[in-house]
Formats: C-alpha cells, sequence, structure tokens
C-alpha cells in the first residue's frame, strides 16, 4: 500500500524540493543523502525492500533472541547465495557465457566487489559520537546536579514522561514505532506540508500563548527569578 501511495504520488510532487519544507526535523536533514533517498521514497522499490527487511528483523527480535535471529538470518542469506551459486555453477558447466545468463552479470559484479571500509568515514564517525557523548555527560551533569531549577525540572518531568510510556511499550516496540515513523512522516509530509504547516502554526500560537501565561506564573517563584537574575 505504502509503495503505491508513494510512488504514484512521486511524479506529480517531484517537483517540491525537500528544503522547501518548513518543519522537516533537522535530524532527518543531517542524514545521508542515500538514507533521506530511502526514507522519502524516490525509489519506491528499494524503500520498499529497507522496510519489509527492518520491519522483519524487528519482529523477529520482538518474539526471538538475538543470537537466534542473527543466526536465522545469515541462514537465510547463505540459502540464498548458496542456491545462486549452484544455479549458475550449473548453467556454467552447460553453457560457457555464464555472465549472459539473466542477472549474471548482476551476479558477478556483486561478488567481485571488495568489502573495503573507508577509515576516514569510520574516524569521522567516531570523533561525531565522541563528540556527542561529551555533549551528552555535560548536560547530564547539569541536570542531575541541579545547576538550573528549570532545566532540573524540565528533565525529571521528561523522565516521568518516560517510565509512563515504558509502562506501555518496551524498548523494541518503540523502536518498531520508530522505524515505522521514519518511512512514513517524511514522504506524507513531503507530499501534503501546506496543508501540515497551517495546522502546525495555529497549533504553534495556542501553545505559545499557553506558555507565555505559565511563563508569568514561573518569574513569581523566587528560586526561579533569583537564578534568572544571575
Amino acid at each position: 500500500v505504502l509503495v503505491f501511495l508513494f510512488s504514484s504520488h512521486f511524479d506529480m510532487n517531484s517537483e517540491v524540493e525537500v528544503s522547501q519544507t518548513k518543519y522537516v526535523s533537522s535530524c532527518i536533514e543531517k542524514f545521508p543523502p542515500r538514507v533521506k533517498s530511502l526514507i522519502y521514497w524516490k525509489k519506491p522499490i528499494e524503500s520498499a525492500i529497507v522496510m519489509v527487511a527492518g520491519f522483519t528483523i524487528l519482529l523477529s527480535l520482538g518474539c526471538l533472541s538475538l543470537i537466534s535471529v542473527f543466526a536465522y538470518t545469515c541462514l537465510a542469506i547463505l540459502c540464498c547465495t548458496g542456491a545462486l551459486r549452484v544455479y549458475y555453477d550449473f548453467v556454467k558447466s552447460k553453457k560457457d557465457d555464464t555472465e549472459g545468463t539473466p542477472f549474471g552479470a548482476y551476479y558477478f559484479d556483486w561478488i567481485s566487489k571488495d568489502a573495503d571500509i573507508s577509515r576516514e568515514r569510520v574516524h569521522d564517525v567516531v570523533n561525531k559520537g565522541l563528540d556527542k557523548s561529551e555533549t551528552t555527560a555535560t548536560y547530564m551533569k547539569h541536570v542531575l546536579l541541579i545547576e538550573s531549577y528549570t532545566d532540573s525540572l524540565k528533565f525529571a518531568l521528561a523522565l516521568y514522561l518516560l517510565s509512563i510510556l515504558g509502562g506501555f511499550f518496551n524498548l523494541i516496540t518503540l523502536v518498531i514505532i520508530g522505524f515505522a515513523l521514519l518511512f512514513s512522516v517524511p514522504k506524507i509530509y513531503d507530499l501534503y506540508h501546506p496543508q501540515i504547516d497551517k495546522l502546525t502554526d495555529k497549533a504553534k500560537v495556542e501553545f505559545d500563548k499557553v506558555w507565555s501565561k505559565v511563563k508569568v506564573h514561573l518569574d513569581k517563584i523566587p528560586m526561579l527569578r533569583k537564578q534568572k537574575e544571575n
């Protein structure tokens, strides 16, 4: 259904650039172009294959252990590649031009590729991970040692909401929901962002009104007012 929906709207919306959308998450904009192409369904067949494979692995992790999922995944890949290899060995024994057979060129091109990993890319990912870890550690120290009453209260409220959420869902369920949203929300927003922007603007105006009233009451608290003055 998603393949049909997104592929049918892709041609009529191909002129709409992703950068024109107003409320696209900044984290999505930081994704590599290959990932953005998948979640925006630029190539529906490839996106559908990745989405189905991801759902299969996640649902398997919800039912089986990680070791079992790894073993079954490798066995499935081994069965597919083994059958393909036997087929081409059989064809090769009957025919000299194996690459002329269907998918022959693709198969030999695939197995001839080297599994090289760019060291610069690994270093770049590690450096970014370290920077994120330092930022997270600094923030955790800031909120846990109550350097700011406001930030610590926000953090405590977020933890309380997470505890409620954890009572309804486990981690793998949240990951499955997040994976489904990753492959649906960006493309839906890309297709219908004018209507969504109008609703979002109205909600933002109402939120600003409520927050301005709450902020007035927060400014009356002595500890918060004193900290703000400092």
